[in-house]
């Protein structure tokens, strides 16, 4: 429903009327904000959307009420966030949506790029989850063209789910002044007045290569490796390597401990060198030749500290995720340059690992028998919860 703008409640009066405000801020933009709120009737808890300015113009008007729009027409989907009532007031536009309990992929993806990133397994599994969310979206006729893994949220059952259709547009597009979305994941033709469903399929296949190569926040918005990416210049090998980190390993490699601490005995020797080091007729700083004498007595320490230590272990290479070839081929195809011959979700939704990775699963991508394991429900952990 859309509230009259000349209401007698304010926005705030109505939204407190309505609802307990039990979390005020679960997100907080540039333009908008999200609160978690609870119905004063029933008890459900959701999530509210407001804009925090109000509307100017009917053009201004116009392109916020296009987001509810579009939420309208692709809801109800197992894959797309529930739109469950929107309003208008005094020119700020409120949107009530279905709580996503472990809040968005971008936070569980940036957790698991310290702990080693994720098996194939679960990659398929969520890319069937996302890429069902996008065929519902294609399928009304409607481009996203602002995918990626922060607009994307998880229930509490580990379902991935599409949010945020403040970039969306009905198809066929016209103008794209304005229509792009983070430049990591957006695709090079919309630079160059293309835009269709290809557009959001590069931008699911850069979300797919971000959780494969573990470089969540890494991905380059702009320069060489900008360009690289979108001339097909997939390097895994190197996509894989070049941001190693050692605190990062793959859960297929040995942790290396640091090297442990001086012990009491290596203490005591540091300390029995620094006292025969020093002389005590040079242990009043007086002179310039006393500060050089005590820097060369510490030195002296350190270094019979340090040789007395074992030496560290060597940190070994970064090996190469192992990726199943098909993997990496249905990455490569959702990058492609030739924006054309990038597959439609319709189409990605039927290949055979993502009917294997749910054997509930029909070639629709639709569940056979009800209710199903979340894709990434064997990864939630109560520190994800934003309830």
């Amino acid at each position: 429903m859309f509230a009259d703008e000349d209401m007698e409640n304010s926005p705030e009066d109505y939204l407190e009327k309505q609802y307990r405000i039990t979390r005020p801020f679960l997100s907080n933009g540039e333009f908008s904000e999200v609160i978690r709120v609870e119905d004063r009737i029933t008890g459900v808890v959701s999530v509210v959307k407001r804009l925090k300015k109000t509307v100017h113009g009917a053009m201004e008007r116009k392109r916020y009420l296009n987001e509810v729009r579009n939420f309208w027409r692709v809801v109800p989907s197992p894959n797309i966030i529930g739109l469950l009532d929107a309003w208008e007031q005094r020119g700020r536009i409120f949107m009530k949506m279905e709580l996503c309990e472990y809040g968005s992929l971008h936070t569980i993806m940036m957790d698991h790029k310290f702990r080693g990133g994720f098996s194939e397994d679960i990659i398929w599994r969520c890319l069937a989850d996302l890429a069902q969310g996008l065929k519902c979206i294609h399928d009304k006729n409607i481009l996203h063209l602002d995918f990626k893994p922060a607009n994307v949220f998880v229930d509490s059952r580990g379902v991935a789910k599409i949010g945020d259709f403040g970039h969306s547009c009905e198809r066929p597009v016209l103008d794209t002044d304005g229509k792009e979305g983070d430049r990591c994941y957006m695709a090079q033709e919309l630079l160059q007045g293309h835009c269709d469903y290809y557009s959001d399929i590069f931008s699911l296949g850069a979300t797919i290569l971000e959780m494969a190569c573990n470089r969540i926040g890494d991905l380059p918005g702009e320069g060489p490796e900008w360009h690289r990416i979108r001339d097909g210049n997939l390097d895994f090998d190197l996509l894989l390597s070049s941001t190693w980190d050692p605190h990062a390993l793959p859960v297929t490699l040995p942790i290396i401990s640091p090297p442990p601490e001086l012990s009491l005995s290596q203490e005591k020797a540091a300390a029995a060198a620094s006292s025969t080091t020093c002389d005590p007729a040079l242990s009043t700083p007086t002179s310039t030749t006393t500060t050089t004498t005590t820097t060369t007595t510490t030195t002296a320490a350190t270094a019979t500290a340090v040789a007395a230590a074992p030496p560290p272990q060597p940190l070994p290479k970064r090996a190469p995720l192992k990726f199943s070839r098909a993997l990496l081929d249905l990455i490569g195809d959702m990058m492609q340059p030739a924006f054309r011959s990038r597959p439609f979700a319709g189409v990605i939704v039927t290949h055979p690992r993502l009917i294997h990775a749910f054997p509930t699963v029909d070639s629709n991508g639709l569940s056979t028998t009800g209710a199903r394991e979340g894709a990434l429900a064997s990864l939630l952990k109560p520190s994800y919860s934003i309830c």
